[in-house]
């Protein structure tokens, strides 16, 4: 089974962020656009709201915990985790409490704020099972991406397509095609074999100015 998925979405849950949608319009709009999966990952508060989850059921779509964690100042997605995720502040601390069942993804590693994990990529790499090609881009201005692309190649990992959905506009233009069966269990696990294919297209340069730099740095 190919499933549409998108593992990096931000709603109103959000406390550290000024978001207009509920989580339920995210699974309204996802309906909308044909997803089968997504994973809410507010910042530092995992999403498992059990009615919301069930909200999503009802409309065919699975939803995944998942949380935004911040690590030492860096941003780590982790998936199909639990409330336990909310502790981490250390990679050492995540090496020791990740479990084989969760998903670790660098999201946008090399886009230029502060909270992007650039080198603690590389020096943590074995944390890793995936990194993140971002929706935010231009066919000619696309370096974040590619660099991202070439660190998963050299070290093993997978490319997932999300769209960091701060904007419900957004939803759907970049997001992966997962060959699983709709369970998280086999979701991770299909993640971690490389059974992925990121569905992308550029952004257009009207919209790349009407989001403005703080759509590139504003992670």
């Amino acid at each position: 089974m190919r499933l549409k998925a998108d593992l990096h979405l931000h709603t109103s849950n959000d406390t550290q962020e000024t978001i207009g949608y509920s989580p339920k319009d995210l699974v309204d709009r996802a309906t909308r656009v044909g997803l089968d999966v997504l994973s809410i990952t507010e910042h530092d508060t995992v999403f498992n709201d059990k009615k919301v989850l069930r909200y999503a059921r009802d409309k065919g779509i699975l939803l995944i915990p998942g949380v935004e964690k911040t690590i030492e100042k860096k941003h780590v997605l982790l998936i199909n985790v639990d409330r336990r995720a909310e502790k981490i502040q250390t990679f050492d601390q995540l090496r020791n409490m990740k479990a084989n069942d969760w998903l670790v993804v660098a999201p946008h590693p090399f886009f230029p704020k502060r909270s992007c994990l650039h080198w603690k990529l590389m020096r943590n790499i074995d944390l890793f099972d995936a990194v993140e090609y971002s929706f935010f881009y231009h066919d000619k201005l696309n370096f974040f991406n590619k660099r991202a692309v070439r660190v998963a190649e050299k070290n093993g990992l997978a490319v997932v397509g999300t769209s960091d959905c701060h904007h419900l506009a957004d939803l759907g233009r970049t997001y992966s095609l997962i060959d699983a069966e709709k369970s998280a269990g086999s979701i991770v696990k299909a993640v971690k074999e490389a059974r992925v294919e990121v569905v992308s297209n550029p952004l257009s340069l009207s919209y790349i100015s009407l989001r403005g730099l703080r759509s590139i740095v504003g992670y």
